[in-house]
């Protein structure tokens, strides 16, 4: 690794770890850019510049402290919504390839980004259906590799 980038790894895991400091001293809530930048011994704009908004550098610390409760929780939540998407489409005898798809439409990042961009729910809710249409493919659509798709039963 070149030595800027191993300069930059650290100058992170610094503000890192000086906002959870932070953060167990003050409250959350409490923290604010220039303790952690004065904690961290650096300036204020670097951490804007490796954290541009408040909440990166809270999930950053969430990531650097997982819990292994949350990892657990989390792991079985995942595998309940596989679960129950393999089983909606087992019907429909879908390729693996369509079902990750589906599968991604429906992981939590996919949802916070559509209301990141303004979209509310009726809008993604519209557009979860027709990504999901175009993910399972219509009768006579040719899928990668040639493939068809199945056809669903009527």
């Amino acid at each position: 690794m070149e030595r800027r980038t191993l300069a930059a790894k650290e100058t992170r895991r610094r503000i890192v770890d000086a906002t959870m400091a932070a953060h167990a001293e003050l409250g959350i809530a409490e923290t604010s850019f220039q303790d952690v930048a004065e904690r961290a011994d650096v300036a204020v704009g670097t951490g804007y510049r490796h954290f541009p908004r408040l909440e990166d550098l809270v999930a950053a610390c969430g990531a650097h402290r997982t819990l292994p409760f949350l990892t657990r929780d989390h792991e079985l939540w995942e595998g309940a919504i596989d679960a129950l998407v393999a089983e909606a489409l087992r019907p429909l005898r879908t390729a693996r390839w369509p079902r990750a798809h589906v599968r991604s439409l429906l992981d939590a990042r996919f949802w916070i980004n559509l209301s990141e961009r303004g979209l509310g729910r009726p809008e993604a809710e519209a557009l979860l259906r027709r990504l999901g249409s175009c993910a399972l493919g219509s009768p006579g659509e040719a899928q990668p590799g040639g493939r068809q798709p199945p056809v669903a039963p009527r």
